[in-house]
C-alpha cells in the first residue's frame, strides 16, 4: 500500500500509523526524521512541519482535521503541493470520522503527482487546440471580411488609432483613381470636394479624440472628375481593456438618393408656392365677394327699398282718394300695401344679410349683438352675448370676417347641436380679439370633422387665416362644442 494512514483519537493524537508510506511521505515533504510521525504525537503538529507548501494549505489542513475531530463535518478533502527538490509532488489528504462509540478519526495521504502531471498535459493540449482553432477561425473571418469587401457595393475602410489610413483600400482607389501611396495617412481627403473637406476633417478629428461614432456625408471626386455623394459611417474597435485598437467603417454612394431628394424639395417648394398663390387667390375672392355684397346691399337699401317706400306712400294716397268713390276696393288696396311693406322688409333683411351696415354705423360689437338677437328671434333660441374690452373702432377687414364666423357658427348650432341655447363672447385687448361661440348640444368627435358636410369649418378657417389668426374647435360627445377664434388687431391682409 502506497497511502499513508494515521488513526487519531478525539484529541488529534496519533494512535496508529503505517511505517513504509510514512518514510516516503516524510522524504517527499522534506522531513529528514520520519520518526516524528509516530503514535503519541499530535497530528496537528505533524501537519505544521510535514506540509512543505503554501502557508494557506497548512492552515486549511489543520482547520479541516479539527472540523472532523469535533464532528462538525463527517469528512474533509484537501489537495496540496510539496515543493521539495529535485521535483515537486502533489498529495491528497482525506480525513474521515470513525464510526462507533470510541470515536476517532482516520487520515489518509495519497501521492497524486502522476494524476496532476497528466492533468497538466491535458490542459496544455487543450490550450494548444483552442489556440489553433482560434487561429483558424480568425483566418476564416479575415477571408470572409475580404470577400465581403470585394462583393459589397460599399467601400469598407480601416484606420489606425490616430485615424490614419495604413492599409490599402482598393475600392477607394478604383473609384477616385488615387494610388495606394496617395491615400495613406490623410491623403484620401484630397479626393473630397473642397467645400466638404474642412467640415469632414473637423467631424473626423472630433470622433477620433472622443472615441465616438463617426457619421457624415460628403462629395467624392470620381476618376472621371464627377463628384458623387457618399454617406460615411465609422466606429472604433476596442480592446478588452476598453482602449481603441483601430477604426472601421463604410462609404456608401447616395447620389441617386440625393438627386431624388433635391427633386422632391423642388416639387415641395413648387407645391408650397402654388398653395400660397391659391390661398392668396382665395383671400382676394373672399374680399371681392364681400365688396360685391356691400355694393349689392347698398343698391337694395338705397334704391329698391326707397322705391318701395314711395310706392307704399302712393298706395296710401290712392286708397284715400278711392275710398269715397269705390269703398269695395279699399280691402284690396290694403292687401296690396301690406305686400309692398312685406317686400320692403324682405329686401331690408336681404340687404342686411349681404352686408351688415350696422358694422359701419355702430361698430362690430353692436353688430354681433344685433345678429345674436335677430337669430334668437328667428330660430326661437336663447342666444346670450357678452363683450368686454373690445375697442370702439375695429377695422372692417377684421370685423366683417368675425361677424360672418358668428353667423356660420350659429347656423351650425341649429343644424347639428340639437340644443336651443348658445353663448357668444367677444373679449378684446390692445393686440388680440378672442371670439367664443359655445353651445350645450350633443357635440361630436373632432377627428371626423372633415366627414361632416355643411359645417362650414373650412370657410371659417380661411377667414381666420386671412386675418393671420388661429381657430380651434373643441368638442366631445354629449358635452357640447366651443369654437375659439383669436385674431391680432394689427395685421396685413393678403
Amino acid at each position: 500500500m502506497n497511502d499513508h494512514i494515521a488513526i487519531l483519537d478525539k484529541e488529534g493524537i496519533i494512535r496508529a500509523v503505517n511505517n513504509a508510506p510514512r518514510k516516503r511521505l516524510s522524504r517527499c515533504n522534506g522531513v529528514q526524521n520520519p520518526n516524528m510521525i509516530r503514535p503519541g504525537v499530535s497530528y496537528l503538529d505533524v501537519c505544521s512541519q510535514l506540509m512543505n507548501g503554501p502557508e494557506g494549505s497548512v492552515q486549511a489542513a489543520i482547520k479541516g482535521i479539527l472540523s472532523v475531530i469535533k464532528r462538525k463535518k463527517r469528512s474533509f478533502l484537501l489537495e496540496y503541493e510539496c515543493a521539495v527538490p529535485p521535483e515537486e509532488r502533489w498529495f491528497q489528504m482525506r480525513v474521515m470520522s470513525l464510526k462507533g462509540s470510541g470515536g476517532g478519526t482516520v487520515v489518509v495521504c495519497t501521492d497524486i503527482t502522476w494524476r496532476k502531471r497528466n492533468e497538466e498535459v491535458i490542459r496544455t493540449v487543450r490550450d494548444v487546440t483552442d489556440a489553433r482553432r482560434a487561429e483558424i477561425a480568425l483566418r476564416e473571418s479575415e477571408e470572409r471580411y475580404r470577400s465581403l469587401v470585394t462583393a459589397t457595393a460599399q467601400m469598407v475602410w480601416k484606420t489606425n488609432i490616430q485615424g490614419e489610413i495604413v492599409e490599402d483600400i482598393p475600392t477607394w482607389r478604383d473609384f477616385t483613381g488615387q494610388s495606394e501611396q496617395e491615400i495613406r495617412g490623410c491623403g484620401w481627403a484630397d479626393a473630397l470636394h473642397p467645400g466638404d473637406r474642412r467640415r469632414t476633417e473637423e467631424i473626423w478629428s472630433h470622433a477620433v479624440k472622443t472615441c465616438t461614432l463617426y457619421e457624415t456625408e460628403y462629395r467624392v471626386r470620381r476618376r472621371d472628375g464627377e463628384y458623387r455623394y457618399f454617406s460615411v459611417r465609422g466606429v472604433p474597435v476596442l480592446k478588452k481593456d476598453g482602449s481603441i485598437r483601430e477604426w472601421v467603417g463604410t462609404c456608401r454612394d447616395i447620389t441617386d438618393r440625393k438627386l431624388a431628394e433635391e427633386k422632391l424639395r423642388e416639387s415641395d417648394l413648387a407645391l408650397r408656392i402654388s398653395q400660397r398663390d391659391l390661398r392668396r387667390l382665395a383671400g382676394r375672392l373672399l374680399m371681392a365677394e364681400e365688396e360685391e355684397r356691400r355694393r349689392v346691399a347698398r343698391e337694395l337699401h338705397d334704391d329698391f327699398t326707397q322705391r318701395l317706400a314711395a310706392l307704399a306712400i302712393e298706395t296710401g294716397k290712392f286708397k284715400k282718394n278711392l275710398s269715397a268713390k269705390c269703398p269695395d276696393m279699399v280691402p284690396e288696396i290694403d292687401t296690396l300695401k301690406e305686400q309692398i311693406v312685406n317686400l320692403s322688409a324682405a329686401l331690408h333683411h336681404l340687404s342686411r344679410d349681404l352686408h351688415p351696415s350696422i358694422i359701419d354705423d355702430l361698430g362690430m360689437a353692436k353688430a354681433i349683438e344685433s345678429e345674436c338677437t335677430r337669430f334668437a328671434q328667428q330660430e326661437g333660441m336663447d342666444v346670450s352675448f357678452m363683450t368686454r374690452g373690445v375697442p370702439n373702432k375695429v377695422n372692417k377687414e377684421v370685423s366683417v370676417p368675425l361677424y360672418r364666423i358668428v353667423q356660420e357658427a350659429l347656423r351650425n348650432v341649429v343644424k347639428h347641436a340639437q340644443t336651443r341655447k348658445a353663448r357668444v363672447s367677444l373679449i378684446g385687448s390692445t393686440r388680440v380679439l378672442r371670439l367664443y361661440i359655445e353651445d350645450e348640444g350633443i357635440g361630436f368627435d373632432p377627428k371626423f370633422i372633415k366627414a361632416r358636410k355643411g359645417l362650414g369649418i373650412a370657410s371659417m378657417k380661411e377667414r381666420v387665416r386671412l386675418l393671420r389668426g388661429a381657430i380651434s374647435v373643441e368638442s366631445s360627445s354629449g358635452r357640447g362644442t366651443m369654437v375659439l377664434v383669436e385674431v391680432p388687431l394689427k395685421r396685413r391682409i393678403l
